[in-house]
């Protein structure tokens, strides 16, 4: 019973908590306006040839702040908890690759 306890200390929202989701400048206030929808990237950055943009619109620019200054390009709700799950994601292999679960000997 306590360590579900713990649990749910660990999971209690806090003034000033910010959102998770990339480019999303919302910190929690507790007060009505804080149902407003989260607009965010849900893709990755990427950094390219001098390059910076998000995978999901793919607005590019040379610009660092600029390109911290892009709005999101989705609208959803707000991820004020971490999520602590881990992710295996499979690995895939074209027909003329192998994956490397043994060792080969050489004899």
């Amino acid at each position: 019973m306590q360590c579900c306890q713990n649990q749910l200390l660990q999971m209690e929202l806090t003034v000033g908590t910010a959102c998770e989701n990339s480019a999303c400048n919302y910190c929690f206030s507790d007060s009505a306006t804080d149902d407003n929808q989260c607009r965010f990237h849900p893709g990755a950055p990427i950094f390219h040839e001098s390059m910076k943009y998000w995978s999901c619109c793919q607005r590019k620019t040379s610009d660092f702040t600029v390109f911290m200054a892009q709005p999101g390009c989705k609208y959803g709700q707000h991820k004020l908890f971490k999520d602590n799950r881990v992710e295996m994601k499979g690995l895939q292999y074209s027909d003329d690759q192998q994956p490397f679960d043994t060792i080969p000997v050489i004899t």
